[in-house]
This record gives C-alpha cells, structure tokens and sequence, in this order.
C-alpha cells in the first residue's frame, strides 16, 4: 500500500518535471574526473624536455646560472660550566626536586 503510494507520488512529480523543462529523465550526475596517471617512461620523457628548455635558457644568458644553497651557519659553541657553576646548578636542582616531591606528598 505505501509502495503504491510512493510510485504515484514519484510519476505526478515527474510530470511535473516534464512540464516544466519539457523531460521526464532525470540529468545524470557526473562524475569527477579521475586522476589521470603518468607512466614512468612519460615521466622520465616530460624530465628531459623540462631540462633541455632550461638548458637552452642557460645557454641564451650566457653560461650556466648558479643555483644559491642556503647558507649554513656555524654551529655555536657551547660555553663550557666552571666546577662552581655546575656544582651551584646541581645543589638547586636537588632542592628543587625536594620541594617539589614535599609538595606532591603534602597534597596526596
């Protein structure tokens, strides 16, 4: 019965349809287009002539054009610790450590 309800429903739409735009088929939904692949060979083929029509720029300027690489800065030295400042950094560590687990204990 619901079915039957549905089909007439679908038909009056339809004409409907073909009343205002003169058919009744609905417009296929298109597709996206699929992602066009390239083989290897092709690859290597598009490699070449891009480097042949950069070969041939070079040539026109006048010899090869430099390619810039960034620019490496040395590395820093690291500042070597006195025994005092190692031992002054150690000694605040531990008490930091200390008050840190004092207040962990005192919280649980």
């Amino acid at each position: 019965m619901r079915m039957a309800k549905i089909k007439m429903e679908i038909a009056k739409l339809e004409k409907q349809l073909e009343a205002m735009f003169g058919t009744s088929t609905p417009t296929p939904i298109e597709k996206p287009a699929k992602k066009r692949k390239v083989s290897v060979a092709a690859k290597a083929k598009m490699r070449a002539a891009q480097k042949a029509r950069w070969d041939k720029i070079r040539a026109e300027k006048g010899g090869t054009l430099a390619v810039s690489k960034p620019v490496e800065k040395p590395a820093k030295k690291r500042r070597k610790l006195s025994i005092a400042e190692k031992a002054a950094r150690r000694q605040f560590m531990k008490e930091w450590w200390a008050k840190k687990k004092a207040t962990e204990k005192a919280g649980k």
